[in-house]
């Protein structure tokens, strides 16, 4: 006993003198203490020895000697020797800390009572290893070469929940690799804050659950990290993830790359579910079925760095619907405001960026670039639910009467049937319906209300209206009962304009239209069975202010850019939709570089360049251009359904179209192309005059042929192409507009109820009518008035202006200045209105109109060459004026002073012209003579019209015209 203690003294005196390191070994691990640091060393009962506050049982020690190794306090070191590790320990901290090892298993539990930081410092090599450290305050743990196989679990699991920073030594390549078949969480796991630092290498091998895996947050700076495969998530964490510098490569893993959850319990201010990008470049790889890139919970930011995400797959179909396979998802919000994002997914169905929120992509101080390529393909996919015996869920679709008679169904109803009620047969109110689509049924669309019933359910229901007062009585307007299906399929019904009268009780009959307009279920692209690929996804709003975005897809049904509002406001946006559209279960499906409800454009530049198949370049409820750059080329051919044909459109609309500024250029190539379509109204400019350059063309054929006759009166096989064409008013007000087709059929702007031009200056030259107005389903109007602005009309094979009004006022010259020919000859016409009596001048603008007879050597109502109450002198010449081009013939009054001059690009051969200018009188003398100058002084020259010249006509013996105003 007497000679332990002599030897602990000595040793101890030793130390102190050399100012070197006393090493008390226990098994395989050193506890080493700076002689400075060593003090007093207590022996007792010949067992134990104190040192530093640590307790050693001697019958443990292994081994006491004194060295010169330096120690760093609050430092652990293990080194990895194939089948045993070795461990040192820092005497300042040998007190906090229990080290057990068993064999290269290493266990390390920090005492709560440590105060202090402790940097564990991992090296060397195993393949049945392991290092397990828990505690309750922050730690380091340091990769200095470190490469480590656990057939049985983690090899690196850090049970401690504070911030744990992960120093990648500079240099070094470290490498971890897990067992399979095991229950832990990943290969590097982290109950804490997890900060990977430092400039070596990582790699990680998860074989049996996810690569890294962290409780909660994860950030990244400087080092490089490979995730090289996962059983499940490359990366899983919590709270949120953050990358400042260095590179993160994830790829063979099972399920999402990178995956951000919120933490379990929530209260964490940190608890943001983020992920975050301002530098570095983060690559990643997803090839599962419906996995994603990256997957936050919360906000998705992008501020700087490189985004690269690769991606294949499929989808996933259950009960409950479809899963995606997703580039980057955010449960939330998608903000890009520097750096680069690369994309491409071609998974079926694949989504690029994808927010149930919003999406935002600006540029603030750093360059922004995204790259969206979403190629994979789209279809219809069935549930994978279980099979059962009841019917499943279906919809009933109704459609009112129209206000005339006959059998079809309607598009805005009559009175009788303002609204719609579903009631059970006992009397029972169901719903009011005001869920609607619209289904097409060759030029016809028919809106449809409908109730979705969800389950089988065979009950008698009908449908009734608000009560309707009709001379004095106040009738029930309902219609005859009807029973729910039980194949569960969808069922199409018409209410006729046929009913029957009971006392104050008015019966509608009900026609089964299902066959017509496809009974099978209802489904889009999001719902139901079908699916598709699309670039930029976001399920509130995207904007887009600033950077550069660049989206192509390919895949049937697919959209560059999709979410409820679109705007953009600045950067350059580049769109390449090619894919081909589907019909599923009777609605149609098409591929689109904007898809949204409302789309708003007030700078940037758009270019969209579409090809495939009846493609739309954009497509939205209500579409209004503000600024900016609007560019749609698109080359789509058509459709042919089993019971409709479908045609490329370039900007198409729901509802309203408004081009109040900006350039817009449209051009359409594809068979029966339509330029700009809007299903209610179209505007151009605004009230004060201004307003966009607009040019439109469209070259394509007629796609396929129509039909007469049917239920509806008529129905479609195909269509001609159009450069504008609009189901509600058109009214111009403003800008510059340049409208040219080439082929049969195509006309230049075409209204189903009228055309009103306030301002602006706007040329057509069509093959077919230049402007064309007809009653639309209302059976009213088909009007043109031209009360301002200028406008030139050239149509190479059919009138210029045509309106099918068949009354009074159909075309009305108000204020504006209007030049309308045809070099086709006749009987086609500058003005057609069935009756020259049906043109008014209510203004002081200027007419002047060339072509074949009014009113088609007849027509409707003869051909009068008489106005009514003309606001100004007018004349129809009913003699041939052949009209040369290269001549500028000046219509002036008997002392010579010019009302207006205008010339032809070709020769026209006109047998009735309408000759109307501001100043003419009735019952004054004018003439129209020509020169072959072009005259240079005039207030406005355009396409052929030239308004305050000055220039004057010369007599020649091929051409003079003297009149006396009417």
């Amino acid at each position: 006993m007497k000679r332990i203690q002599l030897f602990i003294a000595a040793l101890a005196a030793t130390a102190t003198l050399m100012a070197q390191t006393l090493n008390v070994q226990v098994g395989q691990v050193t506890y080493q203490f700076p002689a400075a640091q060593a003090g007093e060393m207590v022996y007792a009962d010949g067992t134990t020895l104190t040192i530093l506050n640590k307790v050693f049982t001697l019958s443990e020690v292994t081994r006491m000697y004194v060295d010169t190794t330096t120690v760093t306090d609050n430092s652990v070191s293990v080194v990895y020797q194939d089948t045993c590790a070795l461990v040192r320990v820092a005497g300042n901290v040998a007190q906090y800390v229990d080290v057990a090892v068993d064999g290269a298993h290493v266990d390390i539990a920090q005492l709560d009572a440590l105060a202090s930081e402790v940097t564990y410092t991992l090296s060397g090599s195993s393949s049945d290893g392991a290092f397990l450290m828990s505690g309750s305050y922050k730690a380091t743990v340091v990769l200095n070469g470190l490469t480590l196989t656990n057939p049985n679990g983690a090899p690196v699991n850090i049970q401690n929940g504070k911030r744990i920073e992960v120093s990648i030594k500079s240099g070094t390549v470290n490498t971890l690799t897990d067992g399979t078949g095991n229950t832990q969480k990943g290969c590097f796991v982290s109950k804490g804050h997890t900060e990977f630092k430092g400039k070596g290498t990582l790699n990680v091998y998860g074989l049996a659950a996810n690569g890294i895996w962290s409780k909660e947050y994860v950030t990244v700076k400087n080092c490089t990290i490979n995730v090289l495969s996962a059983v499940k998530d490359g990366l899983n964490c919590n709270q949120y993830f953050a990358m400042e510098s260095g590179e993160l490569t994830i790829k063979s893993v099972g399920d999402d790359a990178l995956q951000i959850s919120f933490e379990d319990d929530g209260t964490d201010a940190e608890d943001t579910g983020a992920f975050t990008l301002t530098g570095g470049t983060l690559d990643v790889t997803a090839t599962a079925d419906a996995a994603k890139g990256i997957k936050a919970a919360g906000n998705v930011y992008v501020q700087g760095g490189s985004l690269i995400v690769t991606q294949t797959g499929n989808i996933v179909t259950d009960s409950t619907g479809i899963s995606y396979p997703t580039s980057v998802k955010s449960d939330s919000n998608i903000v890009i405001t520097g750096g680069t994002v690369t994309v491409n997914n071609a998974a079926a169905g694949g989504k690029g960026l994808s927010a149930e929120g919003h999406v935002t992509i600006n540029e603030n101080d750093t360059t922004t670039i995204v790259n969206i390529t979403a190629n994979g393909t789209g279809g219809t996919a069935e549930n994978a639910g279980g099979s059962s015996t009841t019917t499943g869920s279906y919809k009933i679709y109704v459609s009112v009467p129209t206000s005339g008679g006959g059998m079809g169904p309607g598009g805005s109803g009559n009175s009788a049937w303002s609204s719609i009620y579903l009631y059970k047969s006992d009397g029972t109110l169901v719903e009011q319906l005001t869920k609607s689509v619209s289904k097409s049924s060759g030029y016809t669309t028919t809106t449809f209300y409908y109730y979705d019933f969800k389950a089988s359910d065979n009950g008698t229901y009908y449908f009734q209206a608000p009560d309707y007062t009709s001379r004095g009585t106040t009738y029930t307007i309902r219609s005859v009962t009807f029973s729910g299906p039980t194949t569960g399929e969808d069922i199409y019904y018409s209410i006729n304009n046929n009913y029957s009268t009971s006392g104050s009780v008015r019966t509608y009959r009900l026609t089964n239209v299902t066959n017509t307009y496809d009974g099978s279920s209802d489904t889009d692209e999001e719902n139901g069975t079908a699916y598709n690929a699309i670039g930029i996804k976001a399920d509130v709003a995207m904007a887009i202010s600033g950077g550069t975005v660049t989206v192509a897809n390919s895949g049937s049904m697919s959209k560059c850019l999709k979410a409820d509002t679109v705007t953009v406001s600045g950067g350059v946006v580049t769109l390449k939709p090619s894919g081909s559209m589907l019909v599923v279960s009777g609605d149609a499906s098409y591929s689109s570089g904007i898809k949204t409800k409302e789309f708003v454009q007030t700078g940037g530049q758009i270019e969209i360049t579409a090809t495939g198949t009846a493609n739309r370049g954009v497509t939205a409820n209500n579409i209004t251009v503000d600024d900016g750059t609007l560019t749609v080329t698109n080359s789509s051919g058509g459709y042919k359904g089993s019971s409709d044909s479908y045609t490329a459109k370039g900007l198409k609309a729901d509802a309203k179209v408004a081009l109040n500024g900006g350039v817009i250029t449209i051009s359409m190539t594809g068979a029966g192309g339509k330029g700009i379509k809007a299903n209610d109204t179209f505007t151009q400019g605004t009230a004060d005059g201004n307003g966009p350059t607009l040019t439109v063309s469209t070259t394509g054929s007629r796609f396929g042929s129509s039909s007469g006759g049917g239920m509806w009166g008529g129905s479609s096989s195909g269509g001609s192409a159009k450069a504008i064409k609009v189901m509600g008013a058109a009214t111009l007000y403003g800008g510059e507009t340049t409208v040219t087709t080439a082929t049969d059929g195509a006309e230049g702007l075409e209204s189903k109820t009228q055309v009103i031009i306030n301002g602006g200056r706007h040329y057509f030259k069509c093959y077919d009518d230049c402007i064309n107005a007809t009653k639309g389903s209302n059976n009213v109007s088909g009007k043109m008035f031209f009360n301002g602005g200028v406008t030139v009309c050239w149509s190479t094979g059919n009138d210029a202006v045509d309106s099918n009004a068949g009354t009074s006022g159909a075309i009305t010259i108000g204020d504006g200045a209007v030049l309308a020919y045809t070099s086709k000859g006749g009987a086609e016409e500058g003005f057609d209105c069935d009756n020259n009596s049906y043109i008014q001048i209510t203004g002081k603008g200027i007419g002047i109109s060339a072509g074949g007879s009014q009113g088609g050597g007849g027509g409707m109502g003869g051909s009068s060459n008489t106005i009514s109450n003309a606001a100004q002198g007018y004349y129809f010449s009913t003699s041939s004026l052949n009209y040369t081009s290269g001549k500028y013939y000046t219509l002036a009054d008997a002392s010579g002073n010019n009302l207006v001059t205008y010339s032809f690009p070709t020769d026209v051969a006109s047998r009735l012209a309408l000759l109307t200018a501001t100043g003419m009188v009735k019952g004054s003398s004018y003439n129209v003579k020509y020169s072959t100058t072009e005259p240079t002084d005039a207030t406005t020259a355009f396409h052929g019209l030239y308004l305050g010249s000055s220039a004057k006509g010369e007599d020649h013996n091929d051409f003079k015209l003297d009149f006396t105003a009417q």
